[in-house]
This record gives C-alpha cells, structure tokens and sequence, in this order.
C-alpha cells in the first residue's frame, strides 16, 4: 500500500505537433481536495510568450515563460 504524501500540480506546455515542450511545478500541497483545489481556476497566455495558473479568485499563482526553448 502507498500513502500519498503532497499533491504537485505541473504545467505540460505542448507544441502544434503535440510534443511536449515544457513541464514545470505549478504548486505542491497536502494529498486533500480542499487544500489543492485552492490553486485551480484558469490557465491563461498572457503574452506569446508567457502562460499564467490563476486560482478561482483570479490570483496568479504561477506564471512561466518560454523564452528559452
């Protein structure tokens, strides 16, 4: 038996050939429904460049860039 002991949330950026080119820890928290759902709400562009997580009361929550790739 396996006990889980946090919850990472990853955002997996993917390109037009559907080949992923990006995977970064968006949050990490407790293994409870009530503790992570906190950071879900949208996941928004907010550049060319840029792709932003913003929780359900619209607080950016991580935001990464593509610049680099």
């Amino acid at each position: 038996m396996h006990e889980v002991t946090v919850v990472i949330g990853n955002i997996i950026v993917f390109d037009k050939t559907n080949k992923e080119v990006l995977r970064t820890e968006a949050f990490r928290d407790r293994p409870n429904e009530w503790a992570y759902v906190q950071h879900l709400g949208k996941i928004q562009w907010v550049s060319l460049n840029e792709v932003a997580l913003f929780n359900k009361d619209n607080k950016l929550i991580r935001k990464i860039s593509l610049m680099n790739i």
